[in-house]
């Protein structure tokens, strides 16, 4: 999976549910590293602003 379409992914989690943890990003994208998570979190923080 893209980078691209985690945070895509992401920000329609973010809309349905209001918020998303970052276990439960973890989680879901498990073939990502903490690092990468940790990259869309603050992209997606950022887009959010």
């Amino acid at each position: 999976m893209k980078f691209s379409e985690v945070v895509a992914q992401t920000l329609a989690w973010l809309q349905s549910e209001g918020w998303v943890s970052y276990r439960a990003l973890k989680r879901e994208f498990e073939g990502f590293d903490t690092k990468d998570v940790q990259e869309a979190q603050a992209l997606i923080e950022e887009l959010r602003q």
